[in-house]
């Protein structure tokens, strides 16, 4: 029984783990060829596809897959070396692999994974944030990363809390997380702080924000966890940095 369950799990995600790779090779591919248009376009029409094949579609992951696609692309665009660009191709592909089996309800604790994608997908996106030359207008990273983080953050509250919550709230909720985002990397930017420590203290501070809200949707909201959110942030941002070279 226990061979045959087995049999089964593994034939039902091998055409995940197919789907994954070919995203990756087709992120990659757009780094091998410099992004030229061809290649971008042909990455765009493959990962389209991957996306709507299979047709099962159980939640909607619409959101989350588009971005994990545009975000993979600017991030080859600053890959500096072949590593770095097989680094973020298998990145992707994990993220595809993810989104995939969310949408066709291939894991059991699909909320967890969709929150992880989320915030994948955020930490990506500070990445590109923090790497933008700081001649870039703020006001144009600003407004992409408050549209990157309302949009993914309301994909995943409609999917796992519609039935608990008002629509207009999960905007609200949704709205007030961007708005938290942006204002926490419009800060740190400030600080003389390294690249990937930068990004890091942004992601503790969103992360306890975005515990908060999902715990208080679930009705689960306690002191005791507000206490264990204060002291988890006290002792990351510490660590963080304890371990900066501060650029003075």
């Amino acid at each position: 029984m226990a061979t045959k369950l087995k049999s089964l799990l593994l034939g039902r995600r091998l055409p995940l783990v197919l789907n994954a790779f070919l995203f990756s090779l087709g992120l990659f591919g757009v780094y091998a060829t410099n992004s030229d248009w061809l290649a971008v376009a042909i990455f765009l029409l493959l990962a389209l596809y991957l996306y709507t094949h299979p047709k099962g579609q159980a939640m909607t992951t619409t959101v989350i897959s588009s971005l994990t696609t545009v975000i993979g692309l600017v991030l080859m665009v600053f890959a500096s070396s072949f590593f770095a660009a097989g680094s973020l191709a298998v990145f992707g592909g994990v993220l595809w692999y993810l989104i995939i089996g969310i949408k066709n309800v291939e894991f059991l604790e699909r909320k967890q994974w969709h929150l992880f994608l989320v915030d994948a997908v955020l930490y990506a996106g500070l990445a590109i944030f923090f790497l933008a030359s700081p001649t870039t207008l703020s006001v144009v990273k600003l407004l992409a990363l408050a549209v990157i983080g309302y949009l993914v953050n309301l994909e995943l509250f409609r999917n796992h809390f519609s039935e608990s919550a008002k629509k207009t709230d999960l905007a609200l909720v949704s709205g007030i997380l961007s708005l938290i985002t942006t204002k926490i990397a419009w800060v740190v930017g400030f600080l003389p702080l390294g690249f990937i420590s930068s990004i890091n203290a942004t992601m503790v501070m969103l992360f306890c924000a975005q515990s908060l809200v999902i715990r208080n949707l679930e009705h689960r909201l306690t002191i005791r966890f507000i206490l264990t959110q204060i002291s988890f942030f006290s002792l990351a941002i510490l660590l963080i940095t304890a371990t900066t070279k501060w650029f003075l």
